[in-house]
């Protein structure tokens, strides 16, 4: 890898810590790497193992592919993407059930609170008599 793409993702690596409020030996302990290795991977003076990719990815929450190459070049992988359609259609499934769960129960607390009164109106002509 050219040393240029290496600093690009040094910046990246850089930008990402930042981002997160940590300073290298934060890292160094979240990721199991030393922090010299960081400090020669932000620097760009070495590329990251994939091993190490993996690792910042975790620490930083961002995918390997934009650590290694940026933006403009993520590529969704089309599995990955019916996977997520997959696990948000199941969401809006159980977020459409839970909706009509709520209104069979608020349903039958508007009946209950009105069962309540029409009792206690009885009982009160009761007593009245």
């Amino acid at each position: 890898m050219s040393y240029q793409l290496n600093i690009e993702i040094g910046e990246r690596l850089t930008t990402a810590r930042l981002s997160k409020n940590l300073n290298q030996w934060d890292v160094a302990r979240l990721t199991g790497l030393s922090q010299a290795t960081i400090c020669t991977h932000e620097l760009g003076r070495s590329e990251p193992s994939f091993t190490s990719f993996k690792k910042y990815s975790k620490v930083y929450d961002l995918p390997v592919d934009f650590l290694r190459f940026g933006q403009e070049n993520i590529k969704v992988v089309p599995e990955t993407a019916k996977r997520y359609k997959q696990a948000f259609d199941s969401l809006s499934a159980r977020v459409k059930n839970l909706e009509e769960h709520l209104k069979n129960l608020l349903y039958y607390i508007k009946e209950r609170e009105e069962d309540e009164k029409l009792e206690k109106k009885k009982k009160l002509t009761k007593l009245k008599k």
